[in-house]
């Protein structure tokens, strides 16, 4: 980065010398790059790309300061946290993040999340963790899974309505 300032300004825009789009400074588009604060002229002729285009109208990410104004943020149930830490704490990351759905926090390293936790599961090396109060949901309706008894016959667990998968 060369920044033409001391101050850090999240709502300056910067560019590449190539790029054809100008980003928030904050932008994971100038993550590993070179680049510089946008000057008037570059601010007039470059469009905004999507990223802080979206972060700008408020549908992007926060990206709170520390792990504890995460995990506020997101809501985590105070039961679980210390699972949370514990699972995280080999995790190396340079940045946090909740998209505004508050429905995650990601961890990024390098501008790539590495890791990942929401209010009952916890994501790091492609391995998830189901945390005490995890539960299974559809994609249709987001309604939880139960199971009734075994079927005698399959010897698998039954939906709460009695009929067997295997035997309908």
């Amino acid at each position: 980065m060369t920044a033409q300032s001391n101050e850090f300004n999240p709502l300056a825009f910067g560019r590449t010398a190539t790029s054809t789009r100008r980003h928030l400074v904050t932008c994971p588009h100038l993550v590993n790059r070179t680049w510089h604060v946008c000057d008037q002229v570059e601010l007039a002729a470059y469009e905004i790309c999507d990223w802080s285009q979206d972060q700008i109208d408020g549908v992007g990410r926060s990206h709170p300061a520390t792990m504890e104004d995460a995990i506020r943020e997101l809501g985590l149930p105070s039961g679980n946290e210390p699972i949370v830490r514990d699972l995280l704490k080999f995790v190396t990351f340079d940045e946090i993040w909740l998209p505004y759905s508050r429905s995650y926090v990601a961890l990024g390293l390098g501008g790539r999340a590495v890791a990942a936790f929401g209010k009952s599961y916890v994501w790091v090396g492609g391995r998830k963790t189901e945390l005490p109060n995890y539960s299974e949901t559809s994609h249709a309706g987001g309604k939880a899974v139960t199971y009734g008894e075994t079927c005698p016959v399959h010897f698998i667990a039954m939906p709460k309505t009695g009929v067997c998968d295997g035997c309908s």
